[in-house]
């Protein structure tokens, strides 16, 4: 386990819980990809070569089902799903930015495609998801070694409570966490 994540009151209880390797607690710099690439660039060589797969999500989401339960392809690249409010054109394609789960050999072409994310954004004026990583991947891996894990276009927006009904993999839980899983 190897995280880096944003300074909070629960510093030390991530610590406890996950026991890293290796982790880096920072503060905020307002830009989201700014530390998901620092954090991948915590990884070496030598964390890859033990890991066979890679998983590459965020704290505050809470998975309605065991990860075992997906439709998982272990040989490529997975993707949740296509975002309802994305373009069908691969230039317009927006992704679920979540989760993503590949085998280790995809970590370098992942990385590049998160800088190419960072470098080129969606939006001029704001450079802080990964929505389109689809379109930066499939230029290092190629189609065929994408997976979606539902073929059904789901959406992350409005996933912020334990009820929606925009997908049927998550919520995300920030204001529940407290509640949740700290004072049990």
């Amino acid at each position: 386990m190897l995280f880096r994540s944003y300074t909070s009151k629960y510093d030390q209880l991530l610590l406890d819980i996950y026991k890293p390797a290796k982790h880096l607690i920072i503060n905020s710099t307002g830009n989201f990809l700014d530390t998901y690439l620092k954090s991948l660039d915590n990884i070496d060589s030598s964390h890859l070569n033990d890991l066979n797969f890679f998983i590459s999500t965020r704290f505050d989401v809470m998975f309605y089902d065991q990860f075992k339960t997906w439709n998982i392809d272990y040989n490529k690249f997975n993707i949740l799903f296509i975002e309802t409010w994305g373009g069908n054109e691969i230039h317009r394609m927006e992704v679920c930015d979540v989760i993503f789960a590949f085998p280790t050999k995809h970590f370098e072409f992942f990385r590049k495609a998160v800088y190419d994310c960072y470098t080129n954004p969606r939006y001029n004026d704001r450079n802080g998801d990964l929505h389109r990583i689809y379109e930066k991947i499939i230029k290092y891996i190629g189609k065929s070694s994408v997976h979606f894990v539902s073929d059904a276009k789901q959406s992350t927006a409005g996933a912020n409570d334990k009820e929606q009904t925009f997908n049927s993999f998550f919520y995300l839980c920030r204001e529940e966490i407290d509640k949740k899983f700290i004072n049990k």
